[in-house]
């Protein structure tokens, strides 16, 4: 369908009988010619047309998949940090040979965290409570302080502390959390005085102090931050606390078997101490 201006122009020249008929023809084969060149000109045009909206679309899959592997890669990647971590941590953690080297693996938590980018992280601790005895021996390490502690914790002076050992001493896999915020503070570091653990300055200034345990059965494992935390570090938490019960629980049973070796021990020498008696 010929272009309707020129469509108007050829009508005219048609109709005009003052233009001699060379010369029309002329003009009508001219008119054709250009009418041929914009039909060519509009092909090219919508041509053009299709391929940058194929390009574009092309382009913005190319784009989406790209940002999907980066996303995907900085995912990879950061796995790969954290099995890193958690490896470190089961290497602390499987060289124990005494109690106290527990501050030892809360260092190493408390570090390894650290590197995550989990953020205000105040102490790692590891809570063994005692048998008939309202008390646990506490194995702790402050990050900021960079100093450990091992210390016999009495829990019954305190609501929220006796809470926290009833919860503990549940059974693995109870979780105790403690949220005291600003205003409630200086009660609480009050009530820490009256106590013989350590006394953490850096508490004056927080906006926050926030408990975080998981109990292992005969002991928990615990962290206590500036700041609460966020789901996914919380998350991250319960991947180191995994690494460290495996570690405890074969700690533990290296304990066990030390004491029935003493034991045996013991009842050797009673054995040749009544032997020689009897002789």
């Amino acid at each position: 369908m010929m272009n309707q201006h020129l469509q108007h122009l050829t009508d005219l020249l048609a109709q005009d009988g003052t233009i001699p008929d060379a010369a029309k023809a002329a003009m009508l084969q001219a008119v054709k010619a250009a009418e041929k060149e914009f039909e060519i000109t509009r092909f090219k045009l919508e041509r053009t047309e299709k391929v940058k909206r194929t390009t574009g679309i092309l382009l913005e899959e190319t784009i989406e998949e790209l940002e999907q592997k980066r996303k995907t890669l900085e995912t990879q990647n950061h796995e790969l940090e954290v099995e890193t971590a958690l490896e470190r941590v089961r290497a602390v953690a499987l060289g124990m040979n005494r109690a106290a080297d527990m501050p030892d693996v809360c260092k190493m938590i408390a570090r390894q965290l650290q590197s995550l980018n989990v953020k205000e992280i105040r102490n790692v601790q590891t809570a063994i409570f005692s048998d008939g005895k309202a008390t646990y021996q506490n194995y702790e390490y402050y990050l900021k302080h960079d100093q450990s502690f091992i210390t016999e914790t009495h829990y019954q002076d305190d609501p929220r502390h006796a809470q926290f050992a009833a919860t503990m001493q549940r059974g693995n896999g109870q979780v105790f959390s403690l949220h005291i915020n600003k205003e409630e503070l200086a009660s609480w570091i009050d009530y820490q005085r009256t106590t013989n653990v350590f006394i953490d300055d850096y508490l004056n200034d927080a906006p926050s102090l926030d408990y975080y345990w998981h109990s292992l059965g005969p002991g928990a494992l615990g962290i206590s931050t500036y700041q609460p935390l966020t789901p996914d570090e919380s998350t991250l938490f319960t991947r180191f606390l995994k690494v460290f019960e495996l570690a405890y629980r074969r700690w533990l049973d290296i304990e066990k078997a030390r004491t029935q070796a003493r034991e045996a021990q013991v009842e050797g020498a009673l054995e040749k101490v009544r032997s020689r008696t009897m002789g």
